[in-house]
């Protein structure tokens, strides 16, 4: 660009020049504005591919962010519902090996009416944490709706299920400060069932295990 800078301000003051330096710039003339067209889309190419990228990583955390629950920032039931249905649509998951887990905090009305609704949230993060580190990282653990959280395990059976809740309330128990029952409720989906009868099948259990 320099070069063709300066021959243009001989060419404007008529100094003498040579017929190589005059083909020199007319090659010039032709060469620098492709330069300049080349770079110029170039330039446009990577910012369309950066601002494409800063897309949909915001797409992605927007999408992340409709999936969580707000307070407990674990996921919620949408995606929990959304995930089980794709697992009962997905042939290749063998249902017969697959659990569905409920977990209510017992008299969490009565800590509420107690303490107040910031400590019953700080109960709810507080569970949410020590639930969402208690189980695999393939299983999937959600809150479904005020003190109940639930969770799908995958790929085990009856004794695997069992040693996973063992698990959880281990972790529950070894949390210093932290001191609350739960009630729990286990069932195994059979290949016939839908998500929504498994689910119900499970909160009739629930149900059930609260009236005890």
């Amino acid at each position: 660009m320099l070069v063709a800078a300066v021959l243009m301000v001989l060419f404007l003051s008529q100094t003498q020049i040579d017929t190589e330096s005059y083909r020199i710039f007319e090659v010039s003339n032709v060469l620098l504005p492709m330069f300049v067209c080349i770079m110029s889309a170039e330039i446009l190419r990577f910012s369309n591919m950066f601002s494409k990228r800063r897309y949909m990583r915001k797409l992605e955390h927007l999408s992340d962010e409709a999936d969580r629950d707000p307070l407990t920032g674990i996921w919620n039931r949408k995606y929990f519902e959304n995930a089980l249905n794709n697992m009962f649509w997905d042939d290749s998951v063998n249902r017969e090996r697959e659990f569905i887990v409920s977990i209510d905090i017992d008299y969490f009305s009565a800590i509420v009416d107690k303490y107040g609704r910031e400590t019953g949230n700080n109960v709810l993060k507080k569970f949410a944490e020590i639930i969402g580190h208690a189980f695999r990282s393939t299983d999937i653990v959600a809150r479904w709706e005020g003190e109940r959280f639930i969770a799908v395990l995958n790929d085990t059976d009856d004794k695997g299920a069992g040693i996973a809740l063992e698990h959880f309330r281990s972790k529950l128990d070894a949390e210093e400060g932290f001191t609350v029952s739960v009630t729990t409720a286990v069932v195994s989906c059979a290949v016939a069932e839908t998500a929504d009868e498994c689910i119900s099948k499970l909160f009739k259990k629930m149900e059930l295990r609260g009236n005890q």
